[in-house]
């Protein structure tokens, strides 16, 4: 009798944790240049709060709507387009703006406006972000880490909207290449 009671509170139990999860399907679909993808390797992705899919490509920034692509390229006539098409990080704040690391430095899209601003802050030794952007980082306080792939980490505190500079010489006695960033 036992034995009977015990294999039936495992069997129920078994039920109602099979009930308790759903079985979705789930479904993958490839995106490539065939689909209006500017390039077909991805340096950077991220999806953002609106679920736009970002990718970052060495030809131009796309955003997939789960439909159609828009790619983001420099437009010499526009001072309001993306800066360089070569991406190699991407982020996105608390404020929605997507933080877009580039071969050439950092821009900000502002999604209201769809515009790119060039991140243009110095820090107090004159260090400003203009290399090759490869991470971009928030940590526990608010503050953006961005490393460049040679320059050097800067973090920036959007508190008090200071940038500071961390080259890398500083921090390490030979040279350094950095290609990614944990916090």
């Amino acid at each position: 009798m036992r034995k009977l009671l015990l294999y039936l509170l495992c069997l129920s139990i078994g039920i109602f944790a099979g009930a308790a999860v759903p079985h979705e399907k789930m479904y993958f679909s490839h995106l490539s240049a065939n689909d209006g993808l500017s390039q077909n390797l991805a340096r950077a992705i991220i999806q953002d709060s609106q679920g736009f899919i970002w990718i970052g490509t060495k030809d131009g920034l796309n955003r997939f709507d789960g439909q159609e692509v828009k790619v983001f390229r420099h437009e010499a006539s526009d001072p309001f387009s993306i800066g360089c098409n070569y991406i190699s990080s991407l982020y996105q704040d608390e404020s929605g703006r997507i933080w877009v690391g580039t071969e050439k430095g950092l821009y900000i899209y502002s999604p209201e406006y769809e515009r790119f601003d060039p991140f243009l802050l110095e820090s107090p030794s004159g260090r400003r972000v203009s290399g090759d952007v490869v991470s971009i980082r928030k940590d526990d306080d608010g503050r953006i880490w961005i490393a460049e792939i040679r320059g050097g980490i800067f973090c920036y505190d959007p508190a008090d909207g200071t940038l500071v500079c961390y080259p890398y010489g500083d921090l390490f006695p030979e040279p350094l290449t950095v290609r990614s960033m944990e916090i």
